[in-house]
């Protein structure tokens, strides 16, 4: 749950990576061995590069309530959140620097995948090339069979204050957790089925209130709520209703409509093989293909195999 810091970005990827019980141990170098000590190791990838942040666990708090001022789990006895937000406040400086940034980077300083936004409708930036509805739905059936993990949000053109109101129960410039997708069984759709999509709102409330939300007479159904366990009930992740815990399902449809922009972890499959390699700005590069500093910029030379 989010607290006084504005970092959904970085929270809501912590819901999506936190989902996968492995992942989150691996976070932990070493578990809690150092507990005694009031002490965590966590584990961040920063570039090409393997980064081990110590933390104590001294967590702020409000003085009139002891209430835990930013990051938190529901569980009030879970401190996993607090101590990975602390840790990634850390190696960014302090929690102030945490305040704006974009899901995939978060998700891949976590988990060492690999960051990519896609942009979904022209006019917003990061747009390079049109995508129809298949186009999208296969792109994000393909991530969710790869295990990539993935977040999305509503991005606004006219500046408009951050997380204001953008309808029907959803906020713009604010980060949602892109937990699931799936194609389910339901008789008084069209063709007899329905995309759906499950995102969750960090703020741990405030959620879609259109088709298929918690409110909504297709929840009531039993059919429904049979298919939904059928294809989005993993391990812990839970389909009940409940309208107050910021996790929710909404059409596909809606989902392009209204939302502009997923971001990605990317974790390639096995059948892939690949490198990763660094590059740095020295003061001897910049510009453009014109300029004689254009030779010193970084560069990585490829050959077919």
């Amino acid at each position: 749950i989010q607290g006084q810091l504005g970092d959904c970005w970085f929270l809501g990827g912590l819901a999506v990576m936190g989902a996968n019980e492995n992942l989150l141990k691996d976070c932990f170098w070493r578990g809690d061995a150092f507990r005694n000590y009031g002490l965590f190791v966590v584990r961040f990838f920063k570039g090409v590069e393997v980064v081990y942040v110590l933390v104590d666990d001294r967590i702020p708090v409000k003085d009139k309530d002891g209430r835990v001022v930013f990051g938190k789990c529901k569980d009030p006895n879970e401190l996993w959140v607090p101590i990975m937000e602390k840790a990634y406040a850390k190696l960014y400086g302090c929690y102030k620097a945490l305040i704006g940034g974009y899901s995939h980077h978060a998700l891949s300083d976590m988990t060492g995948y690999c960051p990519k936004l896609v942009t979904l409708k022209p006019g917003f930036p990061g747009y390079n090339e049109s995508m129809d509805k298949n186009e999208v739905w296969e792109l994000l059936t393909q991530y969710k069979e790869w295990g990539c993990l993935m977040g999305t949000s509503i991005q606004s053109k006219q500046n408009q204050k951050v997380e204001a109101e953008a309808g029907m129960g959803l906020h713009m410039g604010h980060a949602y957790s892109f937990l699931g997708v799936a194609t389910i069984k339901d008789e008084k759709a069209i063709n007899g089925e329905v995309q759906l999509v499950k995102l969750r709102n960090p703020w741990g409330m405030g959620e879609w209130e259109g088709a298929y939300g918690d409110r909504t007479d297709e929840r009531e159904r039993k059919d429904i709520q049979l298919e939904l366990e059928k294809y989005f009930k993993k391990g812990q992740e839970d389909v009940e209703i409940n309208f107050m815990d910021g996790s929710f399902f909404m059409p596909f449809d809606d989902w392009l409509d209204r939302f502009t922009s997923l971001f990605v972890a990317v974790n390639f499959p096995l059948s892939w093989q690949g490198k990763r390699t660094q590059g740095y700005w020295s003061g001897e590069c910049g510009g453009n293909r014109d300029m004689g500093s254009w030779i010193s910029n970084p560069k990585t030379k490829l050959k077919n195999g």
